[in-house]
């Protein structure tokens, strides 16, 4: 059952996007054990409010010693008590300022994840150690699986205080860190490569010798230097007494010859 409960919060923290709320419940539990201890006492003169002042900076670093003065004005616990989760609540909100709407569910929902998990561990190491260990009581007639049920559930109790406890003495004192923008690429860096073959440098101006090219071969062939000349044959000269050449019947020196 400990464990369903356990892979039940973390499978809802890592579905949700409004985590605050569980945040500030932890907080205010927080604070409530902190004003218990300290206002134990039914006599306001010997409250421990110097040890409630550190317990509270311990956990928000941000609180200055003029939010503290309603701990020495303070005469009722109640009252105490609502207005240090006010407090608390209040330097939370300076905290969801800092690292924005968006940065503010990663960051919540990472502190939550890495101290289940790093005290989920460390509990089940202890479960296991104290089932080994369970057994020695048998010898002083108590039921070892009784002892073990009794002993498992303090210690879930345990496990869940300091979950709390490292949670909201965590939250203050991390943050989002942006990662930095790419380096921007020099001038130099972005032009086309116009060194080696030359096969990425202004295609225009390539597309245009090739052409050039092509065109200074051709005129090349046909009558440049670097070919032999083709000899050019004159046509075959007409008889005066041949057809015209027009198609009229005549004989070329009474057509177009005369």
């Amino acid at each position: 059952r400990q464990r369903e409960t356990i892979y039940h919060e973390r499978e809802r923290i890592l579905r949700s996007n409004e985590l605050s709320p569980t945040i500030l419940a932890m907080l205010a539990d927080e604070v409530h054990d902190m004003v218990a201890a300290a206002t134990s006492s039914e006599f306001a003169a010997e409250w421990n409010r110097d040890g409630l002042k550190a317990q509270l900076t311990a956990m928000v670093p941000s609180i200055t010693a003029s939010d503290l003065g309603v701990i020495d004005e303070a005469r009722d616990p109640a009252a105490l008590e609502n207005a240090l989760v006010d407090l608390v609540e209040e330097h939370y909100g300076f905290k969801q300022h800092e690292v924005g709407e968006e940065g503010l569910p990663v960051l919540e929902r990472l502190v939550l994840l890495r101290v289940i998990d790093s005290l989920w561990v460390e509990h089940l190491t202890a479960v296991d150690d104290m089932r080994r260990g369970i057994g020695l009581r048998a010898y002083s007639q108590r039921e070892p699986l009784n002892e073990f049920k009794i002993e498992a559930y303090r210690m879930f109790d345990e496990l869940k205080s300091t979950i709390r406890h490292d949670v909201t003495h965590t939250i203050f004192r991390v943050t989002v860190v942006q990662p930095p923008p790419p380096p921007v690429r020099r001038m130099q860096e972005s032009r086309p490569d116009v060194t080696g073959d030359g096969s990425d440098a202004m295609p225009a101006a390539i597309t245009g010798a090739a052409v050039g090219a092509r065109v200074a071969t051709t005129s090349t062939a046909v009558g440049g230097n670097g070919g032999a000349r083709q000899p050019i044959r004159s046509a075959t000269k007409i008889g005066r007494n041949d057809p015209c050449w027009c198609g009229s019947g005549k004989k070329y020196k009474k057509c177009h010859g005369a």
